[in-house]
């Protein structure tokens, strides 16, 4: 089951019920949480802070949950803080990514991602939402046209953005009057340290086109690793550590060169090695759906349609094959 959550209001019904929220503790923009707490700051007339911060957590998160920012007012752009070992799906890509790291994401807010928190124990989960304006106020209306070409990118963040995130967790013991102040005044700045991070990373990638050749060529030792052995799913772990780059820079590259994400490619390639094994009459329906680590048998049929047009069945007898 999916929970879709469309506002801000949304959140706050959805912490109550799963977090187990607190009575006679809360305002409009707080929420007083069972070992923890959730809190929603305007921090300037375009950038907005949404955070949860709890160490504990005693209910189960058995859904998933769908994040869209899209009926927000005065809010382009969303920045999201992520924990590692979460799971988050785009619905650009339409894939899952485990994340091995602690990351920051950054996408237009009409984008919708699915979060699973299953797995996870605890949630220090930052998200900063803003808008063009705000950027230009603060002068760093340059990345604007960046922002727009890219409907999301994953970053891993480094120890100065951990560091961070930390004091922004460490609040919650905060007692005095000057606990919201010192909130948002962390909020502001690791809203301006990530934004020197995306210059560090963009004018990086500028200086290092002439390096187009090596990255060309990693990306063909990738898509020569999956054509090879399409009845595996790729280890992008493995083949990252065989470039020397983390998983996420190995998926860009990657997606940079052949306009996929590595698990689309397979997956594409998969289905089209599937028709040949069974025009050739090497197997039949049910060998391919296993060979090829396909779930199961009407998984595979819904996936080869979608593909071709009619069913592995439909295939077999338009084309004579018993």
């Amino acid at each position: 089951m999916i929970t879709h959550i469309s506002s801000f209001e949304e959140h706050t019904q959805l912490i109550g019920k799963v977090l187990s929220e607190l009575p006679n503790q809360n305002t409009s923009n707080y929420r007083q949480l069972k070992g923890g707490e959730f809190y929603y700051y305007t921090l300037s007339e375009g950038l907005y802070s949404i955070v949860f911060n709890v160490d504990k957590v005693h209910s189960t998160l058995s859904n998933d949950f769908i994040l869209d920012f899209s009926n927000y007012e005065n809010v382009d752009y969303v920045l999201s803080f992520l924990m590692q070992g979460m799971k988050v799906e785009s619905n650009i890509d339409q894939e899952q990514h485990q994340l091995g790291k602690m990351t920051m994401m950054l996408m237009k807010k009409e984008n919708k991602f699915i979060f699973d928190f299953n797995e996870i124990k605890s949630i220090h989960h930052v998200l900063l939402l803003f808008s063009k304006e705000e950027l230009k106020e603060k002068g760093m209306g340059e990345y604007i046209q960046y922002l727009d070409k890219n409907d999301f990118s994953l970053f891993e963040t480094f120890d100065d953005i951990n560091i961070l995130r930390a004091a922004i967790s460490s609040t919650y013991n905060y007692q005095s009057k000057e606990k919201e102040v010192v909130q948002k005044q962390l909020l502001q700045s690791l809203f301006s340290m990530a934004f020197e991070y995306f210059y560090r990373r963009i004018n990086t990638k500028s200086n290092n086109e002439t390096n187009t050749d090596d990255h060309i060529k990693a990306a063909y030792i990738i898509r020569d690793a999956i054509l090879n052995n399409l009845e595996e799913k790729p280890n992008i772990k493995s083949l990252s550590n065989q470039l020397s780059m983390s998983e996420l820079e190995c998926n860009q590259l990657f997606k940079k060169v052949f306009g996929q994400t590595i698990l689309k490619f397979y997956n594409h390639y998969r289905v089209y090695y599937s028709r040949e094994l069974l025009i050739t009459n090497k197997m039949g329906i049910k060998e391919v759906t296993y060979h090829l680590g396909y779930t199961d048998m009407a998984y595979f049929s819904k996936i080869f349609k979608k593909e071709f047009g009619v069913s592995p069945n439909d295939f077999l007898k338009n084309n004579g094959i018993k």
